[in-house]
């Protein structure tokens, strides 16, 4: 059954949702969820990137949720997709060896592109201690897509690099260890994977060998993210991507 409806008061008046989903422009996230938290319904939201355009004003919203017993989640999708919780598993089990490199590319801002890169770094490797940013972006001021080098804990860096978005879009990461690589491109859709082996074409060096491929895609991600909320709410647990986690990759990028 569709229905339309012009305001959110209506549509949550008529319609006495318990789940929402809220896909509107990204300057109208933390007013669309501050009015949806005014429901005496509403048990879980599935929120765009970014919650809300300002940390200070995500932080409030995230309290009055949890005041009012309301799972958050945030669709940044990649957590959400088999293939790339499948790198993760090879990461923490270390196959990479050390990791020695993490970089990136991406387009359209550091608030709405960018803080799914920032989120996935954090994901797959660890938290963000120090942020560096350049550049000038005078086309998206509210946004900008800036270069950004990140310091994570343990002392390793990884950089992002923005490009511009009427050219072509991109979103990519590599990650290169001592004992092998992984690279995801084409905004994950597809993930290489590489070991350390001998080269083929000097006797005695080691070189980075393509690996059977891995099984790439974003394949459901939406339908596992709603899963995931409904067994947070019925659970009373936090979702795999929670509203702290969209706390911190907003602060990065902010």
């Amino acid at each position: 059954l569709k229905r339309g409806h012009t305001r959110v008061g209506a549509m949550l008046e008529e319609v006495r949702p318990e789940v929402v989903s809220v896909c509107t422009p990204d300057e109208t996230h933390g007013a669309v969820l501050e009015e949806i938290l005014e429901s005496p319904h509403i048990r879980g939201v599935l929120v765009e990137k970014p919650i809300a355009l300002r940390t200070s004003e995500t932080m409030t919203l995230l309290a009055k949720a949890r005041a009012r017993g309301v799972r958050i989640a945030v669709n940044y999708s990649r957590r959400y997709a088999a293939s790339h919780r499948e790198v993760k598993g090879l990461l923490d089990a270390g196959v990479l060896g050390t990791l020695q490199a993490i970089t990136g590319l991406y387009v359209r801002g550091v608030l709405h592109n960018g803080t799914h890169w920032f989120d996935l770094v954090r994901w797959l490797v660890g938290e963000v201690e120090e942020v560096r940013a350049s550049g000038r972006d005078e086309a998206a001021a509210k946004d900008p897509t800036l270069d950004v080098d990140l310091a994570l804990v343990g002392g390793l860096r990884a950089t992002l690099r923005g490009c511009r978005a009427d050219a072509f879009s991109i979103f990519e990461m590599d990650l290169i260890g001592t004992e092998g690589r992984i690279k995801l491109s084409d905004s994950g859709h597809r993930i290489e994977r590489f070991v350390v082996g001998g080269s083929p074409h000097y006797s005695g060096y080691r070189a980075l060998r393509a690996a059977e491929p891995m099984s790439g895609g974003l394949a459901d991600v939406l339908v596992n993210a709603v899963d995931d909320l409904t067994i947070a709410i019925e659970r009373g647990r936090e979702p795999v991507c929670s509203g702290d986690n969209g706390v911190a990759a907003l602060r990065v990028a902010e």
